[in-house]
């Protein structure tokens, strides 16, 4: 009897052990996306990459056999969320660059898997790679939006992502990296709204641009509404930033019309979504509805 029982609590652990890893989430070879606002040449690319490993495993020195390094840093310090771990970064004499960083090379390598376990397990929760794009695209939104709590004090992609904190900046990084890991053109945008700078992402979606605030969302209905999902110029213009809404590097966006796709959606706390259709419900109780394809 007693190696019956013995055995039984075997088989059930094993199950038990088979249910865990069916739950958890997947690795993801993370791609080292960037800012699609700016267009760079195989050589700055090549750099950015080489900045990118060299943040993520704390490594303190980057040799590509070029000394032009401006147009990689730019967009290292807006798009890899591993320049978070980075004090200072300097150019020596043989064209190499040498890296300074905030914490020992075992925090950082600590800290970046840490990011990467974050980022794969909320891919997951959203439908990635198996679902629609879109429908990956709106689940990412309610995501950031549900799960990160503001402070103004934390800035960073890290900071959503690991800590499930931040600012507007720091939505605004998880955001636009999880959507550039599903593949979406995205940039980050910025405008001053209420005498404070506001970030948003820039996503082109079937061939149009739209701009996504989590943030907002999260203050205006705790993340359960699409009121700043895919918002035209006239949604930033509801919210408060007007013609000087600009990109990383200051160049202002185009204020242009455009189509209003999803407008009715502002001011929207609740939604569902089935068959290709958002039905979400407003603030003073109207239903209305959006075709997502």
């Amino acid at each position: 009897m007693k190696k019956i029982i013995s055995l039984l609590l075997c088989l059930l652990l094993i199950c038990l052990s088979f249910s865990g890893c069916a739950d958890k989430a997947p690795e993801y070879e993370l791609k080292y996306t960037y800012d699609s606002h700016y267009s760079l040449d195989d050589g700055s690319l090549e750099i950015y990459s080489a900045l990118c490993k060299a943040a993520e495993a704390g490594e303190s020195s980057v040799s590509i056999g070029e000394t032009d390094y401006d147009a990689a840093l730019r967009l290292f310090y807006i798009s890899c969320p591993f320049s978070a771990f980075v004090s200072d970064m300097n150019v020596n004499s043989d064209g190499s660059l040498r890296i300074s960083y905030k914490e020992t090379q075992s925090n950082i390598a600590k800290k970046a898997e840490q990011f990467e376990e974050a980022v794969a397990a909320a891919l997951y929760e959203c439908g990635y790679p198996d679902e629609p794009a879109e429908e990956q695209l709106l689940n990412i939104y309610s995501y950031v939006s549900q799960n990160v709590s503001y402070n103004g004090e934390l800035s960073t992609a890290y900071d959503a992502a690991v800590q499930k904190e931040g600012s507007s900046s720091a939505y605004e990084g998880m955001f636009r990296y999880l959507v550039q890991q599903a593949g979406f053109s995205a940039s980050r945008v910025y405008g001053v709204a209420h005498d404070s700078t506001h970030f948003i992402t820039q996503v082109e979606l079937d061939g149009e641009l739209y701009y996504f605030d989590p943030c907002a969302e999260n203050s205006f209905s705790g993340g359960k509404g699409l009121s700043y999902f895919a918002m035209d110029t006239l949604g930033l213009q509801k919210m408060g930033l007007g013609e000087g809404t600009c990109y990383s590097d200051n160049e202002p966006i185009s204020f242009d019309s455009s189509s209003g796709r999803f407008s009715k959606l502002y001011r929207t706390v609740s939604y569902e979504y089935k068959d290709g259709v958002i039905t979400a419900t407003t603030k003073s109780g109207e239903v209305v509805q959006v075709a997502l394809k």
